[in-house]
């Protein structure tokens, strides 16, 4: 692996304390292998992202089903409800009918 032009760079004290914390042989080579390690965490979690946004857009799909389910189920008793209501109009003709008739 080619090496590139020789940088300098500050850190404040709490990031280098970081990096000296990190294994490697030396300033540069921790250094390198810390940034090595974030750059497999991010692939990481881009692909761990993905899943997670997957999974999400499944569940609202999901959930916009159940929605509709319920928005169906509400218009099937609303209209269980007017028959109910058709029925026991129907039932009390009846009954006033029959009352007619017996007396």
């Amino acid at each position: 692996m080619a090496k590139g032009q020789p940088k300098t760079m500050r850190f404040d004290e709490e990031v280098e304390l970081y990096i000296e914390a990190y294994h490697g042989e030396n300033f540069s080579d921790k250094f390198h292998n810390l940034c090595r390690y974030f750059m497999k965490k991010e692939e990481e979690l881009d692909k761990q992202i993905n899943l997670l946004e997957w999974q999400i857009a499944s569940k609202q799909m999901y959930l916009e089903e159940l929605k509709q389910a319920v928005i169906n189920l509400s218009g099937i008793k609303n209209s269980i409800d007017d028959f109910q209501h058709s029925f026991n109009s129907v039932v009390k003709s009846v009954d006033t009918y029959l009352e007619k008739c017996n007396t």
